[in-house]
């Protein structure tokens, strides 16, 4: 399956983004299965992995922070869902790449699992290099200067 996805800096951070419906549809079926994951009680040490070298300390940060930070994963994650459609222009504000860029990293968190990589869905290992690299163009053209023209739609092979 391919996923089509194009993303093109407009300026002042926002993007321009272009989704096939075959890249909606990956999109949606990726970003759904981390909803329905945190709804269900996405463990914090999945979601957030250590922020320190001693696990003693990250598992206290978790505990200050951990339902802040879920609160604004889960957010960021409906407002994409809400955007997720096959479209040829959709301008993205500052924020709502920032909104992408959580969602499509976390989403990233579902497709791992306790065993080994060689057991492990082959799917699963594509998906994550695909949101890998929906992060990367949406991070690339952020920060880049406009160029006015419409982004290429970038094949990525699942």
């Amino acid at each position: 399956m391919n996923v089509d996805f194009g993303a093109r800096s407009v300026g002042g951070g926002q993007v321009v983004v272009r989704i096939t419906p075959a890249g909606a549809e990956f999109l949606v079926r990726q970003f759904t299965r981390l909803l329905q994951a945190l709804e269900k009680g996405l463990r914090d040490e999945h979601l957030f992995p250590d922020a320190y070298a001693a696990r003693v300390t990250s598992r206290e940060f978790r505990g200050r922070q951990g339902a802040r930070m879920r609160e604004e994963v889960t957010g960021a994650v409906r407002r994409v869902l809400a955007q997720c459609r096959p479209t040829e222009h959709l301008l993205l504000t500052p924020s709502e790449v920032a909104d992408w860029f959580v969602a499509a990293g976390h989403a990233q968190t579902t497709c791992l699992t306790r065993r080994r990589r060689w057991q492990r869905p082959l799917r699963r290992n594509h998906a994550i290099v695909v949101l890998a690299a929906i992060q990367h163009h949406l991070a690339h053209e952020a920060m880049r200067a406009p160029t006015g023209v419409l982004p290429p739609v970038r094949s990525l092979t699942l």
